[in-house]
């Protein structure tokens, strides 16, 4: 269809080029790889399997690992394993089915749940630690550290999780309470709200009691 002078197929912006001024891609943006998976167009349903690796996805050995379909869904998940070795493009995953195939990449989704805590190993957000709050699809919604946001980061560019909780026994002072105000304490629990955001439990000495905060109602 056409709109505005330019035209559309399945819902992607169609442009003309000379054959002269294209190259190979050699990666693709994670948001550009939904988009055309997303689409439908007949052409990129024809051409999955040629389709470059989104360039911020990582994966390792010994990593837990969900196998989906095309769509990327976890509705659709067809089985779940272990990485026992990755090359381009593709990794070799024993399953829990007894089997040990090779999956591309973009039939992985590694295995987490809100709550986890995780370091980000590619992309903008490299190095970033924080707590899952929420999942939509292979999407998730990562607390960071202290942060006021939630920020979206493709489950793949994700190493496998960090068991030890970062905050426990951390020191801090609530800066925005109507009572509690500059008490200080430490923090023993932490946990997703569902909400995109994160409550912690928080001992106060001085008064010998636990409190349930939102973690951006203190500071370290």
């Amino acid at each position: 269809f056409k709109y505005q002078n330019q035209f559309f197929k399945s819902g992607l912006l169609i442009e003309y080029f000379s054959p002269a001024m294209l190259s190979v891609a050699p990666d693709i943006s994670w948001d550009n790889h939904r988009l055309f998976i997303a689409s439908k167009h007949p052409l990129v349903l024809q051409r999955l399997n040629s389709m470059p690796m989104p360039e911020l996805w990582h994966f390792e050995e010994g990593e837990s690992v969900s196998i989906v379909g095309e769509e990327l869904d976890l509705h659709g998940e067809i089985a779940r394993g272990i990485i026992t070795r990755v090359s381009i493009g593709a990794c070799e995953v024993d399953t829990d089915i007894g089997e040990t195939i090779v999956v591309r990449m973009d039939h992985l989704v590694k295995r987490f749940i809100p709550g986890d805590y995780v370091k980000v190993m590619k992309g903008p957000h490299a190095d970033m630690n924080g707590l899952i709050g929420e999942r939509d699809g292979c999407v998730l919604g990562l607390i960071p550290d202290f942060a006021h946001s939630v920020v979206s980061i493709p489950n793949s560019s994700l190493p496998t999780l960090t068991n030890n909780f970062p905050w426990k026994d951390l020191k801090v002072r609530i800066i925005d309470h109507d009572f509690y105000a500059q008490i200080e304490g430490v923090i023993t629990r932490a946990w997703p709200d569902g909400h995109g955001s994160a409550r912690i439990l928080m001992y106060i000495p001085s008064h010998d009691c636990s409190f349930e905060l939102d973690y951006t109602q203190v500071a370290e």
